[in-house]
């Protein structure tokens, strides 16, 4: 134990004298230690970043980040239950709604875990299998609200009724594509850009149904996914060494621009899911049910075309 002593003593002067620290081990031998720290070095940045980047804290772990990932997965299962307990809504929308919340909730609650337990992030991945698993997960809930607006579209302009199957086959391609593309090589980047790409496309269609709160929980939930690329080469990994001199946020190491990003998303799905599950496009559904009558008429017209249109309607 007196050696022991002495020896961190030794190694303090040493230190104090602007030696470096000693190579950490690998790291996959590095998280069977107890005492392994991948993450952000608190001291290190608290007196200003003197000297080298300590080895192995280069990784994103910071409370704000993965205690935020597990809020939107509370909100995001609160709302999936929210949805599917009002008796309103059709079948088809409570199927699809809860699909996104919970899917959307099962990708950030995994990442949540990676940040934590494992002390990964996306640029220090030792689990690829459950990063791969988390993004699947985000783009699964995707393709639900994708399909859920296709239907709100075709409700909305009755005339393009006939467009469902193509929109249907675009939204699956489109959706298949990116889940293999993530399995060969993940990208968060374009992850990123596709799901923005259907936000933006089911704000719009909300826009179309006058479903302004619906509007303001999607353009909340994009504002945090720009946020993040913008603010991460002042916030994140590669300002760490210059010690986040140019991030706006007050606190980095704690709350960077993924607990923003975070913070942002889960309140716009809150305040979606909210919306969804109070105020369900019922109307979208009779607007459907109204085209379906349509379309049935037209066909028993065409086939008995002496038939009086009162008996048609009737």
């Amino acid at each position: 134990r007196r050696l022991a002593v002495v020896s961190a003593a030794w190694v303090r002067i040493w230190r104090g004298r602007g030696g470096q620290q000693p190579p950490r081990a690998s790291a996959p031998a590095a998280m069977a230690a107890p005492d392994f720290r991948r993450l952000y070095d608190a001291d290190w940045v608290a007196n200003g970043c003197i000297g080298p980047v300590p080895a192995g804290t280069t990784t994103d772990d910071t409370v704000g980040t993965y205690a935020t990932n597990y809020i939107i997965a509370a909100v995001g299962l609160v709302a999936a239950v929210a949805v599917v307990c009002n008796r309103s809504s059709s079948r088809t929308y409570k199927i699809l709604s809860a699909s996104f919340f919970v899917w959307t909730a099962l990708g950030y609650g995994l990442a949540g875990v990676l940040h934590q337990v494992f002390q990964e992030d996306e640029l220090n991945q030792i689990h690829r299998e459950w990063w791969v698993a988390s993004y699947v997960a985000t783009l699964l809930g995707i393709l639900a609200l994708d399909l859920l607006v296709n239907r709100l579209v075709v409700a909305r302009f009755p005339s393009i009724s006939g467009c469902r199957w193509p929109l249907l086959v675009v939204s699956l391609l489109g959706s298949a594509i990116m889940i293999v593309s993530n399995i060969l090589e993940e990208s968060l980047l374009l992850t990123g850009i596709y799901s923005l790409c259907i936000l933006l496309y089911s704000l719009i269609v909300f826009a179309l149904w006058s479903d302004w709160v619906k509007v303001l929980g999607v353009a909340l939930m994009m504002a945090g996914m720009i946020v993040q690329p913008v603010l991460a080469s002042r916030c994140g990994d590669a300002a760490y060494p210059e010690c986040f001199r140019d991030c706006p946020l007050p606190d980095p190491i704690t709350f960077n621009h993924n607990a923003l990003f975070h913070v942002l998303f889960f309140l716009g799905l809150g305040v979606l899911g909210v919306a969804m599950a109070v105020n369900p496009s019922t109307a979208a559904d009779k607007a459907r049910d109204a085209v379906t009558e349509d379309v049935n008429l037209d066909a028993a017209d065409a086939q008995n075309p002496d038939t009086p249109q009162e008996m048609l309607e009737a």
